[in-house]
């Protein structure tokens, strides 16, 4: 894999989380031969940002499904007919992204999500972090959440309620308009003060999702709706409070006592950046 050339396109303006690794991965991509470009989408028309330049000196193309038009791989195959195009849905194939998978051009589609691999007949792979330092702050909430309203807000309120019920001091911001998005820095930082993740995914979403990830590489606690957790290797009941039809004050103050048991390296080490790209099959990537 090291001899083959790699680009992996990202949206510029997804300031939640890839501007962020970015800048992580640079040392990265540069020793093993790979390659972090960009491309600008705005208002349903791509502007090709430099990596247009380079299409005919990759061999492979990985791309996340996030705001992914067709004129992407379209393109890179235009230009480069040899080259293989992946796309890698972050995020549940639904009626906004399952236009993707009719896309002649793209070679092989991969999912974080078991349900969607099942589903749509297409290869799994399990979601990666790359962690950072976090800031030295005291911790002010035993709980928090920042994130999209999405189809969840009823839900999202009904645990913030139990949670203050429970005489939790929490931190909840449910994102509705662009204009209140924080940057990841800015919720690293509310993360570093805060003991509890709450994760609250849609109905049948079985993949792991970012805060699954900054749980367990930060090593805070995490309130989840996503029963499928507890098949994992990372699971301990001590760390993650898996919400049913019967979460109560009693439960969750019951879960606040419990010390924090560490996970393994080995384990972690599952959901590393470089364990997400080792895990595509080789035939597909060279």
């Amino acid at each position: 894999m090291n001899d083959n050339k790699i680009a992996i396109l990202r949206v510029k303006n997804d300031d939640y989380f890839f501007r962020y690794i970015a800048r992580r991965l640079h040392p990265l991509y540069f020793t093993k031969n790979l390659h972090l470009f960009e491309k600008l989408y705005q208002h349903h028309i791509i502007i090709l940002g430099f990596w247009h330049f380079f299409v005919r000196h990759y061999n492979c193309f990985i791309l996340f499904d996030a705001m992914l038009v067709d004129e992407v791989p379209n393109y890179i195959k235009k230009k480069n007919p040899k080259a293989k195009v992946i796309v890698y849905f972050w995020n549940r194939i639904n009626q906004n992204n399952d236009y993707l998978l009719r896309n002649s051009n793209i070679d092989k589609f991969y999912t974080f999500d078991k349900t969607d691999s099942k589903k749509y007949g297409i290869h799994f792979n399990e979601t990666f972090y790359v962690p950072t330092l976090l800031p030295n702050n005291p911790v002010l909430y035993d709980a928090f959440f920042v994130g999209r309203a999405k189809e969840r807000k009823k839900e999202l309120i009904e645990v913030q309620q139990i949670l203050e019920h429970s005489g939790c001091t929490v931190f909840f911001k449910i994102v509705e308009h662009e204009k209140d998005y924080i940057s990841y820095s800015n919720y690293l930082k509310l993360l570093s003060q805060s003991k509890i993740i709450v994760d609250i995914v849609n109905n049948n979403q079985t993949g792991l999702t970012l805060r699954v990830m900054e749980s367990l590489f930060y090593q805070k606690k995490l309130i989840t709706n996503n029963k499928k957790v507890c098949e994992y290797p990372f699971y301990r009941a001590n760390n993650i409070f898996i919400i049913d039809n019967d979460i109560n004050p009693k439960k969750i103050r019951a879960f606040l006592k419990k010390p924090y048991q560490p996970v393994p390296d080995d384990v972690l080490k599952n959901y590393t950046f470089e364990a997400w790209l080792n895990r595509f099959k080789r035939e597909d990537i060279l």
